[in-house]
């Protein structure tokens, strides 16, 4: 499709757009229908898409205090930084909130994925971007589960060998505990059951929630069992291209705590200790762990340095700051207060004494999590 005005071959145009800002080329849409036909083009996305991947911001995930509702940072560079008006009112949301609920399922390629409900199926999906939004619709009643049923985790992530986004939400059977999975694909838009894992049933595994991430298309979940009457854990790894589960990863010898994190473009496990966070990743097709660095100066046992997430090579840490408080007959409290906690960087490649070196953001409140995050033209609707 030519562009005839400007007399310029279309792959000239192509690269000159897919260099601009996503704002930009949403004003560039309004100039004409031929305009936002090339700038809806898959091809320009994609290329837009691969620039804008050079630049990592981060979305940082968190709760206003004082009204008990949502929030989220964009994180530019590590002077600029954005609040994000949310897609949704507090009518919509479902769940029940404390200061620590999460709601965002994931973050890929500019598309951000809530979850508003407790047994999740109020699934929103939104580019903050272009502003777009959607709601999916609700995953089918698994045929196996009765009514009580307990949802453990979503999550949501790329299939890059089919080019198709997915939100996988697992259950367990209150029945026989079994785990089942439902995938959703964008390219489809509607919900499927994987039946068949590895050729035998998931079962017999408790999910941890809290701890859980998706790096490169691949959900990895930290899991409970029991052997002989002794509770065991390890990493359960599900594939979003083959909708399968893969080989189950076992830790660290003498690791008691445990956190899972995205490094770079890696997967990391996070020990968190009395003073110190120690992280550590899988050797590649080698068996058994690797401890890439330990983070110093940290009191972690009360909570006074609480790791948020990382990224690029820098780690956000949430600074507990010591706030005003009332004394009662039975002692003193702390009253928590809005700037008693201050979101803080950590350059973990200059440094690894955390606190000598870290360096505020100027934000405060409660931050849960944080989540890779690009500017993109990627659309929330099915192709």
């Amino acid at each position: 499709m030519k562009i005839q005005k400007y007399n310029l071959p279309d792959d000239v145009v192509l690269i000159i757009l897919s260099k601009l800002p996503v704002k930009t080329l949403m004003r560039c849409r309004c100039v004409s229908k031929e305009w936002k036909l090339f700038i809806n083009n898959t091809h320009l996305i994609s290329t837009h898409l691969h620039h804008s991947n050079t630049t990592k911001l981060s979305i940082i995930e968190g709760m206003d205090l004082t009204t008990r509702f949502p929030k989220l940072l964009l994180l530019r560079d590590e002077s600029t930084i954005e609040d994000l008006e949310l897609p949704f009112t507090r009518d919509k949301v479902q769940t029940i909130h404390n200061k620590y609920t999460r709601i965002v399922v994931g973050c890929c390629n500019g598309l951000l994925c809530f979850n508003l409900s407790d047994n999740y199926t109020t699934i929103l999906l939104w580019n903050p971007a272009t502003r777009e939004s959607r709601y999916l619709s609700k995953p089918k009643p698994v045929s196996t589960i009765t009514k009580q049923q307990f949802v453990y985790y979503m999550s949501f992530g790329f299939d890059h060998i089919n080019n198709d986004y997915k939100l996988v939400r697992i259950t367990e059977n209150s029945s026989t505990f079994e785990l089942q999975i439902q995938v959703f694909r964008q390219s489809t838009n509607d919900w499927r059951e994987v039946k068949r894992i590895l050729g035998y049933r998931m079962s017999g595994y408790k999910m941890s929630h809290s701890y859980s991430v998706t790096v490169n298309g691949v959900l990895y979940l930290l899991a409970e069992y029991n052997t002989k009457n002794e509770l065991n854990r390890c990493i359960l790894q599900f594939n979003l291209c083959t909708e399968k589960f893969e080989e189950i990863l076992d830790l660290p010898s003498k690791v008691e705590k445990i956190m899972l994190y995205q490094w770079k473009e890696s997967f990391a496990m996070v020990e968190p200790t009395d003073l110190e966070y120690n992280f550590w990743i899988k050797n590649n097709g080698l068996p058994g762990w690797t401890k890439l660095f330990t983070i110093s100066g940290c009191i972690v046992c009360d909570s006074k340095s609480y790791l948020a997430g990382t990224w690029k090579d820098k780690l956000i840490f949430r600074k507990y700051n010591r706030g005003v408080f009332r004394k009662y007959d039975r002692g003193v409290y702390y009253k928590e207060l809005e700037n008693d906690r201050e979101l803080t960087l950590l350059d973990a490649v200059h440094s690894r004494d955390y606190m000598n070196n870290y360096r505020p953001l100027k934000k405060y409140g409660i931050y849960i999590n944080t989540f890779d995050y690009v500017d993109s033209l990627v659309s929330v609707n099915p192709p």
